[in-house]
């Protein structure tokens, strides 16, 4: 019974500690490894929403490089720290839930979620790649970058459920790349890459072990500029 309240917890479950992290710690400024390792994937003009943009690095990263851009995250001290950078019709921010947001009137080329997947529930992730592949346009592309469940981070706290621990003040789900891929296919989407590796998001002294994958929204196929499944 614990287990599963836990999981249907609302989407906002660890805002205070979002918030608290926000307001009181020192946090970079520059674009992440992942967004300049895509950014030549993505056509200027089209339209990007950063699912749990945090403070925004990547999403101001993708602005200045032409693309039009949606970041949405729980925090509203994040989103309220970001707001007077905002640009009228070209860059925008939203505090709300991004497994229901933003409204499926809108429709995206991209679709962003980097370190988000392993702050969310199981179910609250199949619910962001529904709402995902409901917002995106046929051909549209889903980029991720999550913690593995070989990360160095796995089983520390107190276990939840299914690779999900209560750790440090904060959940964590970790993530397996079969699994991964069986959701996004589900959803709707053609896996056209997917790998894990320590490479990817060195910091400091941490190698963490982390999953890249990309998904197209079945439709025509087109991706932006990985058409023909080309690794990133």
């Amino acid at each position: 019974m614990g287990q599963r309240k836990e999981q249907r917890r609302p989407f906002n479950r660890d805002v205070e500690y979002w918030n608290d992290f926000y307001k009181n710690k020192f946090f970079m400024s520059e674009p992440t490894a992942f967004a300049r390792t895509i950014l030549p994937y993505l056509k200027p003009g089209k339209k990007l929403i950063d699912v749990g943009c945090g403070n925004g690095r990547d999403s101001l990263f993708f602005y200045q490089s032409g693309i039009n851009v949606l970041g949405i995250d729980a925090s509203d001290v994040a989103i309220g720290q970001l707001q007077g950078k905002a640009k009228e019709g070209k860059l925008s921010f939203l505090c709300g839930d991004f497994t229901r947001q933003p409204d499926e009137a809108e429709t995206y080329d991209y679709c962003y979620s980097r370190f988000t997947l392993h702050a969310i529930s199981q179910e609250q992730s199949d619910l962001l790649f529904q709402h995902a592949a409901r917002i995106l346009k046929d051909g549209g592309v889903i980029w991720i970058e999550a913690r593995s469940v070989h990360d160095d981070l796995y089983g520390q706290g107190i276990p939840l459920g299914k690779n999900e621990f209560l750790f440090d003040g904060h959940y964590r789900r970790f993530i397996e790349k079969k699994g991964l891929k069986k959701e996004l296919e589900k959803a709707g989407f053609s896996v056209v890459y997917m790998e894990e590796s320590r490479d990817f998001a060195p910091f400091q002294n941490e190698r963490p072990a982390i999953i890249r994958a990309v998904g197209v929204k079945k439709g025509n196929r087109r991706t932006g500029g990985q058409g023909n499944g080309d690794e990133i």
